[in-house]
């Protein structure tokens, strides 16, 4: 009895408390933690030292769905609350320095990802292509929580320095955040010890593993570059890291604040939930971005490298108080992304990136739907796009000098800490004498996009100047200008197409335009394209319905163009329009996978299942194939083409059909959301319906549940 009313006390004494009382500065965490994939299991210990100069008798950390083994104080077991979200700690009033461990174990929720593990052995019944990536077990905590799988800190305020030591399969590598110390082998297992040595936010600890090799480099200020890749994946290791090293370099030379870590470590990993997450000192990104050399020029990883890269800056080294201050992670990264991609591509590249980004902004603004930079719920295109161009027009206003130390200075008076919106514009004025607050206004706090300002500034480029022109000449056309100025238009336009000095945007823009034009002149234009550049010849692939019969020659060379996304849509346009050679075109490309996503692939396949003279036989693997790419084990794009295509041809079969109503419940929400709506539209056929219904009692306790929830909340 004494015990039960000595925990009452307690569990009173912390609700009375837990809203008002100054909180404990966290100096240091580690954490040693076993990792068991077949179970999707954590368990371990992490331990925090604190300093309790505001005098509290209380601590608190957050962990979500876990069970407690057992909290000590300074070595010595303490009673404590746990309400499933946070743990209470009773600690030592008038004692500075304490040491808080927490034993644990949980099957996290989320936060952590446990994919392909239970499967990985058995993969050889794929015979084409392989299951990229194998097993793997990877971490997301921006959005998510890290305290789903470690006791940890949710509020991004609280920064500390953490080591952190995981012990896993050893067939496997585990990166994490910080230098690698030592890996210590132990039966079956091996201990990967990593250490940091400055403060970071917890919702920025990760790790990846998987059965990874590593390529390693050094910057010019001699930080370790480190690229992992999957085994099968060697030769594309360089046309996925192509240019690492000139970014890191060019984004420390332009920020002009040193690299803030020990090293940089990028991993990718499969179905990841988005392109990348800038973890301190390790960037986890989608494998989609694991590109060959012909992929890289249509879907590379450039731009998420330099995003997540700049991060370790604007967002890591400084980080926001709170999501009001988000500009400050996002608008920052996506600028400098910019930047890097100025220093590869070129001047002009740079302002189409503004020039598309103003037109989506434009768009959402003229739709009554433009948002502050300061409301906390905005859009991505809001804080990245419209922040960066925010950045780009306090630049041309400050000029150079001004703006780069305005940056310097607030890098490294918040180093390590937390900062707003505020802090930068006060430290942006002091070194440039202005006055922002009517920038402020128009940019962070307005929610209408000023695109006639931004344009004033876009317009002074020369390529900007040509690609209005062209529009403005289009706009002509389509209202029906004179026939002499038709004509002068289309030799301007075909001028254009030849000038290899001029940006490729303006020539696809041509391109795509070329129908409104009288059919001569259309079919000169288009001739001429089709003798110009890889990003030229694309837009005809993508611009035209049907091929006429005087381009089918031309336009089949673009079946060999170094371009997936060209080739998809040739050998559809070429399929649809010349069913004499269907075949043909087939046997051309058959060797042919495409991105990640096996979008020729998958395309190929349907194709074939409706072509007249491919054998029966040959038509039964070809289905199997396109159903084996519906398997959990593959990518969720690649399972997502091969749902739309099964779905255009009424071909599902209980395998797939299965699979579909499993992805329903998949972590990557665009493609759960794609699932339940494609299900949910197969469910309004009879036919469907009466199919699911032959072998519904086949169905899991799980794949029930799923396909009632989607049912139910449709009948809602």
């Amino acid at each position: 009895m004494k015990h039960i009313l000595g925990a009452l006390c307690l569990i009173l004494y912390f609700q009375l408390n837990s809203q008002s009382v100054p909180v404990p500065d966290v100096q240091n965490g580690r954490a040693s933690i076993t990792v068991i994939p077949d179970s999707s299991l954590v368990r371990g210990e992490v331990e925090y030292l604190i300093d309790n100069a505001a005098q509290t008798d209380s601590f608190y950390i957050d962990a979500r769905n876990m069970t407690i083994k057992k909290v000590l104080v300074d070595n010595k077991v303490v009673p404590f609350i746990y309400d499933s979200l946070r743990i209470s700690v009773p600690v030592e009033k008038t004692q500075k320095e304490t040491k808080v461990s927490v034993w644990y174990e949980t099957q996290p929720e989320k936060a952590m990802y446990f994919i392909n593990w239970k499967d990985d052995k058995h993969q050889a019944v794929f015979d084409y292509p392989p299951v990229r990536g194998g097993a793997q077990v990877w971490t997301q905590g921006q959005g998510k929580y890290s305290s789903h799988w470690i006791p940890s800190f949710d509020n991004m305020s609280e920064k500390l320095i953490f080591d952190l030591s995981v012990m896993f399969p050893a067939d496997y590598t585990v990166v994490a955040n910080g230098t690698l110390k030592k890996v210590q082998k132990e039966g079956g297992q091996r201990a990967w010890h990593y250490d940091m040595d400055l403060p970071m936010s917890s919702y920025l600890l990760a790790i990846a593993a998987g059965k990874y090799r590593k390529s390693e480099t050094r910057s010019d200020s001699g930080i370790p570059l480190m690229n992992y890749y999957y085994p099968e994946d060697s030769l594309r290791v360089e046309p996925t890291y192509r240019y690492t090293k000139t970014i890191f370099n060019f984004l420390e030379k332009e920020i002009g604040v040193p690299f803030p870590w020990q090293n940089y470590k990028q991993v990718p990993v499969k179905d990841f939930l988005y392109a990348g997450m800038e973890n301190t000192s390790l960037t986890i990104f989608s494998d989609m971005y694991v590109t060959d050399s012909v992929a890289f020029n249509d879907q590379n990883y450039i731009n998420v490298n330099a995003h997540e890269m700049a991060h370790q800056w604007f967002g890591n080294l400084v980080t926001e108080t709170d999501a009001a201050q988000h500009w400050l992670h996002e608008g920052f990264a996506t600028y400098y992304a910019w930047l890097a991609e100025r220093r590869i591509f070129g001047e002009d590249h740079y302002y189409w990136k503004l020039l598309e980004a103003t037109g989506r902004l434009q768009r959402l603004s003229d739709q009554g739907e433009g948002e502050s930079l300061t409301d906390p719920k905005a859009s991505s295109l809001t804080f990245y796009e419209k922040g960066a161009i925010a950045l780009h027009m306090l630049r041309e206003r400050l000029g150079d000098d001004a703006f780069k130390a305005a940056v310097r200075s607030f890098l490294n008076k918040f180093s390590y800490r937390n900062a707003t919106v505020d802090d930068f514009l006060r430290i942006a004025e002091g070194t440039s004498g202005a006055r922002l607050q009517d920038f402020q206004q128009r940019w962070l706090t307005d929610s209408v996009f000023p695109v006639e300002e931004v344009m004033t500034s876009l317009i002074a480029n020369d390529f900007v100047k040509a690609y209005k022109q062209v529009q403005q000449e289009a706009e002509s056309v389509r209202k029906g200008s004179a026939p002499e100025q038709t004509a002068r238009i289309a030799a301007s336009w075909k001028t254009k197409l030849r000038d290899d000095s001029l940006y490729h945007p303006v020539k696809q823009l041509i391109v795509s335009s070329a129908g409104i034009l009288p059919q001569v002149q259309q079919k000169d234009l288009l001739e001429t394209a089709l003798k110009g550049g890889l990003y030229t010849r694309q837009a005809i692939a993508l611009s035209l319905n049907e091929v006429p019969q005087d381009l089918r020659k031309p336009f089949e060379s673009l079946l060999t163009d170094a371009s997936y996304l060209t080739i998809e849509q040739a050998l559809l346009k070429l399929w649809i329009s010349f069913p004499e050679f269907r075949e043909t075109y087939l046997e051309q490309t058959a060797g042919v996978f495409g991105f990640n996503s096996a979008n020729i692939r998958t395309l190929w396949l349907a194709l074939s299942l409706v072509t007249e003279g491919v054998g029966e036989k040959e038509k039964e693997k070809r289905y199997a194939d396109l159903v084996h790419y519906t398997d959990d084990r593959y990518h969720f794009m690649i399972r997502q083409n091969a749902y739309g295509y099964l779905k255009e041809l009424s071909a599902f079969d209980k395998s797939s059909v299965r699979s579909l109503i499993r992805a329903t419940r998949h972590p990557v929400w665009q493609f759960s959301r794609f699932s339940r709506d494609m299900l949910r539209d197969l469910m309004e056929q009879d036919e469907f319906r009466f199919f699911l219904q032959q072998f519904r009692d086949e169905l899991s306790t799980d794949e029930l549940q799923a396909l009632n929830e989607v049912l139910n909340k449709d009948s809602q």
